[in-house]
């Protein structure tokens, strides 16, 4: 393993942080709440924090740090 990050684990993260930030947006808006707009993208940060803790525990290490490159043959 490269160990880079570029696998399951990053995605999922950035997935589960685009998602958050999506619906606290739109919740921000639609409520007419402007503090919440302010704190969407570090609330979406701290919960795809979690959400990686979590993938890490409920998933089997292989598949958990599986990553897309190949690795490096020296």
């Amino acid at each position: 393993m490269n160990n880079d990050g570029a696998g399951l684990m990053s995605v999922a993260t950035l997935l589960v942080a685009v998602v958050v930030m999506l619906v606290l947006s739109k919740i921000a808006e639609r409520k007419n709440i402007g503090w919440l707009q302010n704190f969407a993208m570090p609330i979406s940060m701290f919960v795809a924090m979690g959400a990686a803790i979590l993938i890490a525990r409920v998933l089997p290490v292989n598949i958990a740090y599986f990553e897309f490159r190949a690795p490096i043959v020296s």
